[in-house]
């Protein structure tokens, strides 16, 4: 023991070896094309695990990182062969899920404030009495319509602005920039905007506001939690929780001008053809309206083909009459017989009718 102490004084202590920490990767680092693709897929995969569910562990994190910056490039550059990166590259966007979930939180304090009535005063004992009414009222049922008498849960009208802020608050926010991830508005996403408002009225439970991080396992609790009540609601009256996805839908796209395509519906404008018809005559007519034409013309002529027959039959009948009495006895007339009038199926006389094909 002396002889370590000796050595100690004497600085021949042998060094103890030091841990060397990989120095954590940058998004700053990235340039070029790949940080214009990894700008973009750390919003998508902030916008699938949102859907998939946010609190996950860093292992799901790094492989969905990996799907997603592939799907990112093919979108961003589908005439380009995609270009597998680092591992670093991955890390960055899991790092990044952190930041944008801090971010959240920050953008809904002022909300949370607002809906419930706090106010930050840290000197008036009456203020932070009613900060502590209003906080003691609201925690367990600030989703519902209705806190006292608790009714309604999840029909609070102020859900569709949470949403909103968190997801929707912007040009560049996730919920526009990747809008077919939240056409349905998947209980996920709605689960995780419910346990950042949770979080915000938790930072006044002391009768003033307490700035508070996210810690992972706590925030897993309250998503867990709302994730399962949502469920429950979407069991016991799913008619209501389709009415509710809808109504909720329709506000954040109010509110962001996002636009949600429905399903299956394309677009892209439709291909024009390459090659043009030629530019119709003033006086052109269809073919069809042209055999209207020709057939109503065939049977106007033989209605005044059979007109021109009735006249002339008359005519003949009159002369007979006039003939003296010893002419019609020396010459016995036998009137023609009246030809039957057949039709055919286009209203026109047959060839019978007018004659044709009868001996004389």
């Amino acid at each position: 023991m002396f002889t370590q102490a000796d050595a100690y004084a004497k600085s021949k202590w042998p060094p103890r070896s030091r841990r060397i920490r990989k120095s954590k990767p940058l998004a700053r680092d990235v340039s070029g094309i790949p940080r214009q693709v990894l700008i973009m897929a750390k919003i998508h995969l902030f916008a699938y695990a949102l859907v998939e569910g946010i609190y996950q562990t860093r292992a799901t994190y790094l492989r969905w990182a990996a799907a997603v910056h592939e799907a990112t490039w093919q979108m961003e550059l589908p005439d380009r062969e995609y270009d597998q990166p680092d591992n670093d590259i991955f890390e960055i966007m899991v790092n990044n899920m952190a930041t944008l979930r801090g971010k959240a939180k920050e953008r809904l304090r002022e909300f949370v404030a607002r809906v419930a009535g706090f106010q930050q005063n840290m000197k008036n004992q009456s203020t932070i009495q009613k900060n502590l009414d209003c906080f003691n009222e609201i925690y367990y049922s600030f989703h519902c319509k209705s806190c006292n008498p608790r009714e309604g849960d999840y029909e609070s009208p102020e859900i569709g602005h949470c949403i909103a802020i968190i997801v929707f608050h912007g040009p560049n926010s996730v919920g526009v920039l990747y809008p077919d991830y939240f056409r349905d508005m998947p209980l996920t996403v709605v689960a995780f905007c419910l346990a950042i408002w949770q979080f915000c009225i938790e930072e006044w439970s002391n009768g003033w506001r307490q700035n508070g991080d996210l810690g992972t396992s706590a925030m897993s609790e309250k998503y867990e939690a709302q994730l399962a009540g949502l469920k429950k609601l979407r069991k016991i009256a799913p008619r209501r929780m389709n009415r509710l996805q809808e109504q909720w839908r329709d506000y954040v796209a109010e509110y962001s001008g996002a636009v949600f395509v429905p399903e299956g519906v394309s677009t892209e404008p439709a291909p024009q053809p390459e090659m043009r018809p030629d530019t119709p005559e003033p006086d052109a007519i269809s073919v069809e309206e042209m055999e209207a034409r020709l057939l109503e013309n065939a049977r106007q002529e033989s209605i005044r083909e059979r007109m021109a027959q009735i006249a002339a039959q008359d005519l003949a009948d009159t002369m007979y009459t006039d003939e003296p009495n010893e002419l019609r006895a020396s010459t016995p007339h036998s009137p023609s017989p009246s030809l039957p009038i057949e039709y055919n199926e286009h209203g026109m006389l047959t060839a019978r009718s007018k004659g044709k094909g009868r001996a004389n």
